[in-house]
């Protein structure tokens, strides 16, 4: 896989995978895990970069206040409005969906801008071209830290939304998440950060 691609890039196009928006959403509001952190672990496995547990959690204390304080009001304002019919009621129609679809435009900017915090962090000379089954086993394995690292139970679902996210980064089907080469946590990690 190449290394040449951008976080950004990276993250619009798996984004824009089959099943990957409710694989990646379901594991946001059940688990209560960031989706940008998600594809940052994917961004960096397919790249050979395995995370550790300190570069994650510096990950995580940088983005975790603008996720808080940002992002995630956004969201809620956005969600809010699409399922409240009295806010609809208050205003045209037209300009209530102008509106929405503005809060819609700044919470994709403040992720772009959360994102772009965490590409800065990364060494970039740890990215590299690797074969799908490195970037697999890369990915599995930092997917499978910030799991464990969240305190989220590896149960049936979080599996399947886990191996439907990481078959879209790796462009190849995986049946079950722990079977992966990596989801034992068996290898050595290396650090994002330098």
């Amino acid at each position: 896989m190449s290394a040449g691609e951008g976080f950004w890039a990276f993250s619009i196009r798996i984004y824009g995978k089959a099943d990957v928006p409710s694989a990646c959403l379901a594991l946001q509001n059940e688990s209560g895990l960031d989706v940008n952190v998600l594809l940052y672990c994917c961004w960096l496995g397919t790249h050979g970069a395995q995370l550790d547990s300190a570069a994650l959690a510096r990950a995580l204390e940088l983005t975790g206040p603008w996720a808080e304080h940002v992002v995630q009001p956004l969201r809620h304002a956005r969600t809010w409005m699409k399922h409240d019919s009295n806010a609809r009621g208050q205003l045209p129609p037209d300009v209530y969906a102008e509106l929405r679809e503005s809060i819609k435009t700044i919470e994709l900017e403040a992720e772009r801008l959360e994102q772009l915090t965490l590409e800065a962090i990364t060494t970039h000379s740890i990215l590299r071209a690797v074969s799908k089954d490195e970037a697999a086993r890369c990915t599995s394995a930092n997917l499978l830290l910030y799991v464990s690292e969240a305190g989220i139970t590896l149960d049936a679902e979080t599996r399947v939304h886990l191996a439907t996210i990481l078959s879209a980064v790796t462009a190849t089907e995986h049946a079950q998440f722990a079977e992966y080469p990596g989801a034992h946590g068996n290898e050595s990690p290396m650090s994002n950060d330098g």
